[in-house]
């Protein structure tokens, strides 16, 4: 059995993680943060905080650039200057020989506020009147160009004409409208965010950095500072877990900045509860859906409304809009008459937004594949023959991969044991694209070595052990001879970064160009080539399908999942155990999803400021899982492979949802929890 590269040097210690990054010279930082949720700063007392010997730097925003900065949109300052958004939000600084000291001294900072008027619903923040997050936010580079803007409006997605979905819906034989909502969560890496930051004597600076995307960091990074993009080099270190949590530049400006100052390198990692109410969550959503069919079943009109809450600021997302794509890929498995979608991300003093695994999409499908249960209630036809009758690909002149799905998942639950308790079954699918990202590879072959150069970091998932099996097979290269490893950003001219579930696709598309290099007809046995991808060309499409039983004590409220069953749409598996990891790894994240995870944001404080407060499954929370893969030949026979990485962990909540339901107790607020079981329960016996 091949043991993966980065095994061995994760559990002896060896690899090198942003925390383990030391250097002559190096102090410490810790940040001064705001308990306020919305307030103007009206005095900033350092004198305490500079008293203590060994402080070397004590930092407000006078001393930094007012350059604001983001991931698309740049509307977050490096330290709050004349008032705060969010309870959480970085107002000062300290530098100085050991953390425990620049902690010490950045708790006796005082800062006085002047309250403001403060919104932390995201319904409430779009109505007029309701106080502004920010004066103009319009006016931040990158910000969505938006029409009509509402107050506090940070994105606007819509697709589709509502008016068409109306006529539709009043035609149907069988329609409803119904509403779901889903809390804010955090990613639960290992890992919470850090950076380290050096400057040499030209102003050349380098990071190190818990971030998936060093080549977009670089040219954040050197935006915020007004440096050339060649000044700013981010150096490669492992990720210790991301699940879209990894992408923004995070603290890492602020670093920079005071590494500048000081002169010195500087490291900044924060604590756990600082990750859990100051890093960038999953959004908060309410969705409201309007679906229809007709007396036969087959699906006419389907709506959204979806508001997500934004928080403070955009800067931590690709795009301003780019959670709502999930309010698109949901409606990606059926054949509508008519689809429309409207998503709106709004700004709030709450702590801001980011991604988190499939960004959009967890929360929209819960609501869709929650009302297509609904639907088929109302109609009296079985949820599972009400999607058979309505999924993609019917027209094929065969099943169609959608449909194979499905019934590869209903096979499945159909041979498990039968259980002593009633059991209650319920499903729902998930469809996405995915599609080549950019990147850079080179390769060097030196009779029987063999090292490869990457861009994209290691995240865990094993992205640089499939570089080195396909070059050691294509290469006829042992697989002791093959080293990869990622280098920094002045090595490559493009690293793409790890997300959107493109890695895999991104890398053997690399890969298949550096073949074609290494093995022309004039090649040597002493070669190295340089190959690159850009964004984009033609996207897969595949489909996830998830079941869930359950059983419910009407007595308690208390349920649990027995069983989930993943019935996946894949090509060809490039390595079979990494991929079972992947589909189970994130049917995991999607049960906390559906049953435990909560920040408990409440008047903008993140109350599960822990992690014994905000709970993540462990081994004992979850189920018996159980896996049918459905291939798709055409994929097989080109040699392609399909993503994985976020297809799992969406149809999970709604699944579970869909199978309590199926015991007479319709849930439409996540998490699924036993008090709200019994309420139901009893709410149900009074009626």
């Amino acid at each position: 059995m091949t043991i993966r590269g980065d095994a061995l040097p994760k559990l002896t210690g060896r690899a090198r993680f942003v925390g383990d990054v030391t250097m002559a010279g190096m102090c410490f930082a810790a940040v001064t943060r705001s308990y306020a949720a919305h307030a103007k700063i009206t005095r900033i007392d350092t004198a305490a905080a500079r008293a203590l010997p060994g402080v070397l730097a004590v930092v407000t925003a006078a001393d930094v650039t007012p350059s604001l900065y983001g991931r698309r949109v740049k509307d977050v300052p490096i330290l709050a200057r004349e008032q705060v958004r969010f309870v959480g939000e970085r107002v000062a600084a300290v530098v100085a020989e050991t953390r425990e000291l620049a902690e010490e001294a950045a708790a006796l900072i005082d800062v006085e506020y002047e309250d403001l008027p403060a919104v932390f619903d995201a319904d409430e923040a779009l109505r007029d009147g309701s106080p502004l997050v920010h004066q103009e936010p319009e006016r931040y580079e990158n910000a969505q160009d938006l029409v009509a803007r509402e107050p506090n409006l940070q994105s606007l997605v819509a697709v589709g004409s509502s008016e068409q979905v109306d006529l539709l819906l009043q035609s149907s034989a069988f329609s409803i409208e119904r509403e779901y909502r889903t809390p804010s969560g955090h990613q639960g890496y290992i890992e919470p965010h850090g950076c380290v930051c050096s400057v040499e004597s030209d102003g050349t600076v380098h990071v190190w950095a818990t971030n998936k995307s060093p080549y977009q960091l670089r040219e954040q990074v050197a935006a915020c500072l007004e440096l050339p993009v060649s000044k700013v080099v981010v150096e490669p270190v492992f990720i210790g877990g991301d699940f879209g949590g990894k992408g923004s530049p995070m603290d890492v400006p602020l670093c920079a900045e005071l590494a500048r100052i000081t002169g010195r390198p500087v490291k900044l990692t924060l604590r756990y509860v600082e990750d859990l109410i100051a890093a960038n969550p999953r959004h908060a959503s309410r969705t409201r859906v309007r679906v229809g069919c007709s007396a036969d079943g087959k699906l006419t009109g389907l709506s959204l409304d979806s508001v997500l809450n934004g928080g403070a600021y955009a800067g931590f997302k690709p795009r301003a809009d780019a959670s709502l794509h999930g309010v698109v890929d949901c409606a990606l498995s059926y054949e509508l008459e008519a689809f429309h979608a409207r998503a709106r991300i709004a700004y709030t003093n709450a702590v801001p937004k980011g991604h988190m695994r499939a960004p959009g999409s967890p929360q929209a499908l819960f609501a869709v594949e929650s009302a297509l249960d609904e639907l088929a209630l109302e109609a009296g036809i079985d949820p599972v023959e009400l999607r058979l009758r309505n999924v993609v690909g019917r027209s094929d002149g065969d099943e169609g991969r959608a449909a194979a799905t499905i019934r590869a998942a209903v096979q499945m639950a159909e041979q498990l044991p039968e259980s002593d308790t009633p059991l209650f079954s319920g499903l729902a699918m998930y469809a996405r694209t995915t599609s080549v990202g950019a990147g850079s590879l080179r390769v060097s072959r030196r009779g029987e070595k063999v090292e490869a150069e990457v861009g994209v970091p290691e995240t865990g998932t094993g992205s640089h052990d499939l570089v080195a099996r396909h070059l050691s097979r294509e290469l006829g290269v042992a697989p002791e001879g093959v080293v990869v490893r990622q280098v920094a950003t002045d090595a490559l001219p493009e690293g793409g970064g790890a997300g959107g579930s493109r890695v895999t696709v991104t890398l053997m598309k690399l890969l298949e160009l550096a073949m074609e290099e290494l093995n022309r007809d004039d090649a040597s046995g002493e070669d190295t080539v340089m190959v690159s991808t850009e964004a984009g060309g033609e996207a897969s499409l595949s489909f996830c399908v998830q079941l869930a039983r359950v059983s419910v004590d009407t007595a308690t409220g208390d349920f649990e999942v027995r069983d989930i069953v993943t019935a996946l749409d894949t090509g060809v598996i490039l390595s079979p155990v990494a991929h079972q990891m992947q589909i189970e790894g994130g049917t995991v994240m999607g049960l906390g999803f559906a049953l435990l995870e909560d920040l408990g944001e409440d008047s903008g404080q993140v109350w599960s400021a822990n992690l014994g407060e905000f709970r993540l499954p462990t081994a004992g929370d979850v189920p018996a899982l159980h896996t049918a893969i459905v291939a798709d030949e055409r994929f097989l026979k080109a040699g392609l492979a399909k993503s994985v990485g976020e297809m799992t962990n969406v149809a999970v909540a709604p699944a579970i949802a869909n199978a309590l339901a199926a015991a007479g107790i319709r849930l439409r607020k996540l998490p699924l929890q036993a008090e709200d079981v019994l309420w139901a329960v009893l709410e149900r016996e009074a009626r």
